[in-house]
């Protein structure tokens, strides 16, 4: 069926409000070069069904709307649907010419010759009763402010649709032609007309024409764009002129063609923005004028097609641009700043950046140093030409007086007064490759190199700091000073080295606690905290105590970091191979202090004003913040600025649709609401949330009300799904946040009724339970008679059986007790009198059965004690003394007591605490220490001599976890599942010809949970085994 609307229908609404527009929306940053912003393209790959794009508008809800020659299109950022003649019957000609949006938010269609076409909440309409229209080629539409229409046709001249009809105005009624591009209304509320031959402007009743004769520059108008003082602009075929009309006259007050900058003589289309830029679209591509100042941006920029046939600034300040031939291209200004070869950079591939002490900025390239004024742009660029000794740039500092040290893959230079001065022949460094260079406080230069090791410039001479002081590797990556004037040499490979007075005086790799031993970036805060950068190992910080690591698995962005950065907002900032992203500096404090077990961080890429996402390191400085607070990164693709204390947040939230219900995989346009039918079993919602200012970052969240008892969030999943929903009301609901984490809490919603089979009613289910409370009670009268006979007999049986059991039970454990006790006494005589015996000469093949009589007599008083020890406990007779203990002093004392033990099989007992003065647990002291004897004990059995066994104890979220690592066999998973039951022997066997028993571990795990704790092993075969014990912490 053909939906039909009448044009009173269409405009009866003029005292509505308005539909925010674009042309009063705010626009991208007038200061940045054009080239600086964001630039994406959409063609017929991503989902266009042509790429020719005639018209663009915003309707209410969100979406952006397209014309196209191949239908209109729907775009909400990631997906476009097309409306066409095969799916839209009101839509007859697939030739979409103009589009706009009334003061009812209708939008209103122009098809080339077919028509007008409205849509309005999911309702497609044709306009009806316009016979001036009928079979005329359409081009253009305008909505007034009283909300009339205005269609712009090729030779029928000019239409205006309003509530009481239609008007036409052509060139018998004094119009310069019949052929009409393009009608506005000015301030004044005149009705200026762009045609061919000239322009026309309707006041009242009266049309006043000019043409070339009366000033106008162009014989073809296309465009108008009114201005507040009454002024207007025209454009045209031969370039654009600002008008003013006094009276009958016409005056021109400003003019622009391509003499004057504009991109192209030929203009299609002009908008202005709220930060004052006008923008043109042209046969030639794209033009801004700002304060007079006029730049473009063409196809040679990367636009995708020069000819622009419509320019649209959304709600958010995005600047859409539809061509001929090139598809859809949008212009978003981000919160960085890039300069690549499009502004003047000799090579895109950018490495180091550096701040000297006049303010000047440097940024080092693959082809030759940058000097920038940071207030003017680009100043100068050095190559070899100029006296550097390469154009390859790596590093970059000071003198020690307004100079500028500069280092090349090949060797070292300096600046002087913005020239390259000459270097002795010593402090050439050439051959060599130079990664990062310091000035200390007292004035010495330090250069690191990329396989000669490091060095220091005092007096014009250089000195190699090598093996001698103390520095093993050859390949230095970065250099710093700390706040003691000490200087940290990162290393690719052997670690950090400490230096002060030109000899290393503390050196730490992985074995002290770093990530990684091959250090890529270095940042000394006002707490003099060392912050350390690895190559894939995340984030190392050194607070003079300790070490504490962060990598992706506790919430950083990557682990390769090429710079660290601090800005005055309480924020560190890190380069990688994926972007930058910042991470607010308490949070890592938090974690390190244990009240929190994760940092958040928020990235930044391309969609955000990056050219490329991945950025440069590997030398120093791999970024600078300067004076001003500008953080600056060098990447692949240009040197990228940011300024932390104006980062712009999107407040507009998303609005929400909820575009289709799918039941069973068949699609339900969504109306106000539903009711599903019974026994349906799949169901799923697909919806969008529009905003176009990062649209794949939109996060969602969801809630089946009736169903769901609080939101799922989904992040950004377009879709939800449910199975199996049981009958009843329920309304889906969806909220949504853009990418900058402003959440449109009213969302959107669909309610829905799923029917129920009859057997699914309360009338059922009611006389079903009434039938099923009869026979039950008729049932239950006749099985109580024999329930209570048979209850009788039973409970007599469970009597006598229970005291059976009982004193069975009873007798086996004060057997086992005395047999042990028995046995004990005289086994630890026959061991005493072995050691005894041995104490004599005696000979060798006797002292041998000696040692076997003592060896096995231990072995069976261990076991003794063991059986006795875990009776005691089953029994209930051993009485556990609880008592506030620090865990971590227990811990210690038993390391100490096994010390021997391990220096006995030359094996490492190594000991670390995390916060001592927090490790207080509630236990029995003694049986604690004989449970984590009992732990350290089996490491140093089962170990390998020369082994390196661990025992740690530390805190997380209100648990006290003490663990023991050691470079055992492992432990099978099949194993696993027996390790903690008596009398289990592993395949595994003690190193050392230990006794094992098979009863320590079920001790130590009846001992942990006496203590309400937590025992468990994490194990691999061949690769170890850690024992953990969890207690709560005691407050």
């Amino acid at each position: 069926m053909i939906r039909l609307l009448t044009l009173s229908v269409l405009v009866a609404a003029a005292a509505f409000p308005a539909v925010a527009q674009s042309s009063k929306s705010k626009g991208p940053d007038p200061k940045k070069a054009i080239t600086q912003y964001t630039h994406e393209v959409w063609q017929t790959d991503h989902g266009l069904p042509q790429n020719s794009v005639t018209s663009i508008q915003q309707t209410e809800d969100g979406f952006l709307w397209m014309g196209t020659q191949e239908g209109l299109v729907r775009f909400d950022g990631v997906l476009f649907t097309v409306f066409d003649k095969n799916n839209t019957p009101e839509i007859r000609h697939n030739h979409i010419v103009a589009l706009a949006v009334n003061r009812q938010g209708t939008l209103i269609i122009a098809t080339h010759s077919e028509g007008l076409v409205a849509y309005k909440n999911g309702v497609f309409s044709r306009v009806l009763n316009v016979p001036q229209l009928e079979g005329t080629q359409l081009r253009h539409l305008h909505i007034d402010h009283r909300g009339s229409i205005w269609v712009s046709t090729r030779d029928s001249g000019l239409v205006r649709l309003d509530s009481t009809g239609t008007s036409h105005f052509t060139k018998r009624d004094g119009l310069v032609s019949n052929n009409v591009w393009e009608v506005t209304e000015d301030a004044q509320g005149r009705y200026w007309v762009a045609a061919e031959g000239g322009i026309s402007v309707i006041e009242g009743r009266s049309i006043h024409s000019f043409t070339q004769k009366d000033g106008i520059l162009a014989k073809e108008n296309y465009s108008l764009l009114p201005l507040s003082g009454g002024e207007i602009w025209v454009g045209g075929r031969d370039g654009m002129q600002r008008l003013r009309l006094d009276g009958n006259t016409l005056r021109e007050t400003k003019r622009y063609t391509r003499e004057s900058g504009l991109a192209s003589n030929g203009v299609y289309e002009m908008i202005n923005d709220e930060q004052g830029n006008h923008w043109i679209g042209g046969d030639r591509g794209l033009t801004r004028i700002y304060n007079g100042t006029v730049s473009t941006f063409t196809d040679k920029d990367g636009l995708s097609e020069r000819l622009v046939n419509a320019v649209f600034v959304d709600r958010e300040g995005n600047l859409w641009i539809g061509t001929d031939g090139g598809g859809l291209n949008v212009l978003k200004d981000g919160i960085f700043t890039s300069y690549s070869v499009k502004e003047g950079m000799p090579h895109n591939n950018t490495w180091a950046v550096y701040e000297d002490k006049l303010r000047n900025l440097w940024v080092g390239t693959d082809e030759g140093l940058v000097l920038f004024d940071q207030s003017k742009g680009i100043r100068r660029v050095y190559g070899k030409k100029d006296g550097l000794s390469h154009g390859l740039i790596w590093t970059l500092t000071s003198d020690t007086g307004t100079g500028l040290w500069v280092g090349t893959i090949n060797g070292l230079n300096r600046i002087v007064n913005e020239r390259i001065v000459p270097l002795p022949a010593e402090l050439q460094f050439d051959d060599q490759a130079i990664n990062t260079l310091i000035t200390d406080r007292s004035g010495t230069l330090w250069v690191g190199t990329s396989g000669t090791g490091l060095y220091k410039v005092a007096n014009n001479r250089r000195t190699k700091i090598g093996a001698g002081h103390g520095i093993t590797n050859e390949f230095i990556n970065v250099l710093m000073e700390d706040r003691n004037g000490n200087i940290l040499v990162g290393t690719d490979g052997d670690g950090l080295f400490i230096l002060r007075n030109d000899t290393v005086r503390a050196r730490y790799t992985t074995k002290d606690g770093l990530t990684a031993n091959f250090i890529h970036s270095l940042y000394v805060d006002a707490q003099n905290n060392y912050w350390i950068g690895t190559l894939g190992e995340g984030l190392t910080i050194y607070d003079g105590a300790a070490f504490h690591t962060f990598t992706m698995k506790d919430g950083m962005f990557d682990d390769v970091l090429y710079q660290i950065l601090e800005d005055d907002h309480g924020r560190m900032w890190f380069s990688c191979n994926k972007g930058i992203f910042q991470v607010e500096r308490r949070q890592f404090f938090a974690r390190i202090d244990g009240t929190s077990d994760h940092v958040v961080y928020t990235a930044y890429g391309k969609e955000n004003g990056m050219i490329s996402s991945e950025c440069n390191g590997g030398i120093s400085p791999a970024g600078w913040k300067t004076r001003s607070g500008h953080l600056w990164f060098p990447t692949a693709r240009g040197v990228t600025m940011v300024d932390p204390k104006n980062i712009a947040i999107n407040t507009q939230p998303p609005l929400v649709v909820i575009e289709e219900m799918l039941i069973d995989n068949e699609s339900l346009r969504i109306p106000s609401s539903a009711s599903v039918p019974p026994g349906r079993q799949r169901f799923e919602f697909r919806f969008t949330g529009l905003s176009f200012d990062g649209p794949k970052k939109v996060r969602f969240k969801v809630m089946l009300e009736g169903y769901d008892k609080e939101w799922d969030d989904i992040r950004y999943r377009r879709a939800a799904y449910y199975n199996y929903l049981p009958p009843g009301e329920y309304t889906f609901r969806v909220i949504a946040a853009n990418s900058d984490g402003v959440w449109n809490m009213d969302g959107a919603s669909f309610p829905f009724v799923v029917q129920a089979h009859f057997y699914e009613t309360r009338i059922f289910y009611l006389t079903v339970a009434v039938f099923l409370t009869l026979l039950t009670y008729g049932i239950y009268r006749w099985r109580m008679r024999t329930i209570r006979a048979r209850q009788e007999e039973l409970e007599r049986l469970v009597e006598e059986r229970t005291k059976n059991l009982t004193e069975a039970n009873d007798a086996k454990s004060q057997l086992l007790s005395f047999v042990a006790h028995d046995l004990k006494t005289p086994l630890i005589t026959i061991n005493s009198i072995a050691q005894e015996i041995k104490r004599f000469e005696v000979d060798k093949h006797f002292r041998g059965y000696l040692d076997l009589v003592e060896q096995n007599s231990k072995r069976i008083v261990t076991l003794i004690s063991e059986i006795l020890n875990i009776t005691a406990i089953e029994t209930g007779k051993f009485q556990f003394r609880m008592e506030p203990i620090n865990i971590a002093d227990i811990a210690g004392m038993v390391v100490d007591g096994y010390q021997v033990q391990a220096h006995r099989k030359d094996q490492r007992l190594q000991y670390s605490v995390d916060g001592h003065e927090y490790c207080t647990v509630l236990a029995d002291s003694g049986k604690m220490q004989e449970a984590m004897e009992n732990l350290v004990n089996n490491a140093i059995k089962y170990s390998p001599r020369g082994a390196a066994i661990s025992v740690n104890v530390t805190r997380s979220n209100g648990t006290i976890r003490f663990s023991v690592n050691d470079q055992g066999p492992g432990i099978t998973e099949e194993e696993k599942e027996q390790l903690f039951k008596k009398f289990t022997v592993l395949s595994a066997k003690p190193t050392g010809g230990e006794i094992a028993t098979g009863l320590g571990l079920a001790i130590v795990k009846e001992i942990v949970e006496a203590h309400k704790g937590r025992i468990y092993v994490e194990s691999e075969p061949q690769k170890g085994s850690t024992f953990i014990i969890e207690l709560d912490r005691h407050t």
